[in-house]
């Protein structure tokens, strides 16, 4: 059995405060792109993660948690072989390892054939990180909480989306950049709330780009991350920004020969670039 594990953008990221249990409250609106991590599995004696990328994999990875996870709440006593081949990067702010721990459960739920409904899944997920819960279907979707309260919207039209990055972030590159917002980047929310309402309302255009609290701190974060920024401009983008918490910057373009060709210019900068579209929620697990 195989599957996807999309990556996401973030249409809008803005951070309210921090929250009594350490974690920090948020508000943003996350969408699946096309480009994907790959995962197969098949039934073996005991469970076993392979990766395409040197250093992951094992039992120290996401895969192998969220597998050991759904054995235990299934009282499956065999075992699986999980193999990832790694297409997006890492630590980049476009959300692999989680999307992989979601695609995860939702192949071993499939090859052990449980009765397991998606808030039962959901639940799981979120066990493993705030982000893994939106993964299980994808598509778009508002959240809040930490991450993981997670309310469906509208899918949008396959537009493409350009993504560059000239270096991937370190292991805890999320922790540091919580660490490094303050007050001053904290905002009310309203703005990921009107970007959500106009999905619903099939009313939201990418004329502009949609906030990002990181952005004010992301010179702090990453050194460079302006003249990357400007290639995007220069390659005739009409905005770009973070992914996530970044380091990995994207844009919207719903021309796909002005996104084909921002693209090329990008590539010819020797910049590392996916050209990508936005990709529906799954209808079925």
């Amino acid at each position: 059995m195989r599957t996807l594990a999309r990556a996401k953008v973030n249409l809008g990221f803005e951070v309210l405060g921090r929250r009594p249990d350490g974690y920090h409250e948020v508000r943003t609106v996350l969408a699946t792109i096309s480009l994907a991590d790959r995962l197969e599995v098949e039934p073996a004696g005991r469970l076993v993660v392979k990766s395409s990328r040197p250093g992951l994999g094992g039992e120290a990875d996401l895969v192998y948690r969220a597998a050991r996870l759904l054995f235990e709440a299934a009282g499956w006593a065999g075992g699986a072989e999980l193999r990832v081949e790694k297409r997006i990067p890492v630590a980049a702010g476009l959300g692999g390892g989680a999307s992989d721990a979601a695609a995860a459960l939702r192949l071993l739920r499939r090859l052990l054939r449980l009765d397991l409904a998606e808030a039962d899944l959901c639940r799981l997920a979120a066990r493993l990180g705030a982000d893994v819960p939106f993964f299980i279907r994808g598509g778009v979707a508002l959240a809040g909480g930490r991450g993981d309260e997670l309310q469906p919207l509208p899918d949008l039209p396959p537009w493409a989306v350009v993504v560059g990055l000239d270096r991937e972030g370190p292991a805890d590159k999320t922790r540091r950049a919580y660490a490094t917002l303050g007050p001053a980047q904290w905002s009310s929310g309203e703005g990921v709330i009107d970007l959500a309402e106009g999905l619903v309302r099939g009313r939201w255009t990418p004329d502009q780009a949609p906030p990002n609290a990181f952005e004010a701190v992301a010179g702090q974060l990453y050194p460079g991350i302006d003249q990357l920024k400007a290639r995007f401009l220069a390659a005739g983008a009409r905005w770009v920004t973070l992914a996530g918490a970044g380091p990995a910057v994207f844009t919207v373009e719903p021309d796909p020969v002005r996104a084909r060709r921002i693209a090329r210019g990008l590539r010819a900068t020797g910049l590392r670039v996916f050209l990508c579209r936005f990709t529906p929620r799954l209808r079925r697990l």
